[in-house]
């Protein structure tokens, strides 16, 4: 794991309400530019919404992979109960490999 830098975020908050760029700090201080982004804030004294934006993505993601499947009463749309009927289809075919193979022994 590489070895943690130790940065001054005041500093780097300060440089950055100045218009110093994103690209400056990192070359700078030797972070990634989602490094910057996650300890400093915006003009608008905001943080970015990358991560709203991210769970929109995954929910519309989630949305689409459901989509057409029948509602069994489970969450997600009936996704839980899908995937438990499936490990318990699992479960009964390796409960009758196990006992076939106790018989034998």
């Amino acid at each position: 794991m590489p070895e943690k830098k130790n940065v001054d975020w005041d500093e780097v908050q300060r440089q950055r309400d100045a218009g110093v760029s994103v690209a400056e700090l990192e070359k700078k201080y030797g972070v990634s530019n989602p490094t910057i982004y996650t300890h400093t804030t915006g003009k608008n004294g905001r943080k970015p919404r990358v991560a709203e934006r991210t769970n929109e993505r995954t929910n519309e993601r989630t949305k689409l992979s459901i989509k057409g499947r029948a509602n069994h009463g489970g969450g997600f749309n009936g996704l839980l109960s899908a995937e438990l009927e499936s490990l318990r289809r699992k479960r009964d075919a390796l409960s009758e490999i196990i006992a076939k193979m106790e018989a034998v022994s």
